[in-house]
């Protein structure tokens, strides 16, 4: 159900909805989870033909982040104008680190996480993704547990005894997980947004991990230190 308190936004389609709702459809509308997104959509009272109006409206307020024309412009002030004010706001680091302010966002279809929205030092985006809200932000999880949509990039590291990237684009990453249970089989991990959208047996699939591997999982979470520029 749309609440009333957020403003509307109507598309040259004639569809009609919250900015809030606009957000979470058009992150839906770029997710592989198909159940999740069909669920999602249902909750919002809505199905896939709300994708089209959903980056419409996205981009006529200028922050459709996929679209190469508009990355460089998706600013912390037009997100606040579109989506209100953020739950919170983690500002700049002393040493002005290159993502330095963080804004996040609560999305009712995601209710146990937050957006996080990076901008750098010039309040641009320069990273989206899911986090859990509140402490916590990684948990140790049972296998029973990890369940699309409810796991997110930051419970890698204390869930995993190996974690190799196999693939990634934009703000999808996947990755060849081997959990920490003595004997544990590999699992393809696919995150799309810093969310869990798939879990497959690694045997399942056709693929060489050695021959598919990306750069250090420190480096794709962002946790190795930024080279200095020469």
């Amino acid at each position: 159900m749309t609440d009333e308190r957020r403003p509307l936004v109507e598309s040259r389609s004639g569809a009609v909805m919250d900015c809030i709702s606009a957000l979470q459809i058009y992150l839906m509308s770029r997710m592989r989870n198909k159940e999740g997104v069909a669920g999602g959509l249902r909750r919002l009272g809505v199905d896939e033909a709300a994708f089209d109006a959903a980056k419409e409206m996205l981009a006529r307020a200028r922050l459709d982040h996929e679209d190469p024309d508009m990355a460089d412009e998706c600013s912390a002030d037009l997100y606040r104008r579109f989506l209100g004010a953020p739950q919170r706001v983690e500002p700049a680091p002393e040493d002005h680190a290159p993502n330095a302010m963080k804004m996040f966002y609560s999305l009712p279809v995601w209710p146990d996480l937050e957006l996080e929205l990076r901008m750098s030092n010039e309040h641009t985006l320069c990273g989206i993704r899911f986090v859990r809200a509140g402490e916590p932000k990684a948990r140790r999880l049972r296998l029973e547990e990890v369940i699309p949509w409810r796991v997110v990039e930051d419970d890698i590291p204390c869930n995993c005894s190996e974690a190799v990237v196999v693939d990634g684009f934009g703000t999808w990453t996947d990755y060849c997980c081997t959990l920490l249970e003595p004997g544990s089989p590999e699992y393809l991990w696919a995150f799309d947004y810093g969310l869990l959208q798939k879990v497959i047996p690694w045997k399942d699939l056709n693929i060489d991990k050695k021959e598919a591997a990306y750069p250090s999982l420190e480096s794709v979470l962002g946790l190795e230190e930024p080279e200095t520029p020469r």
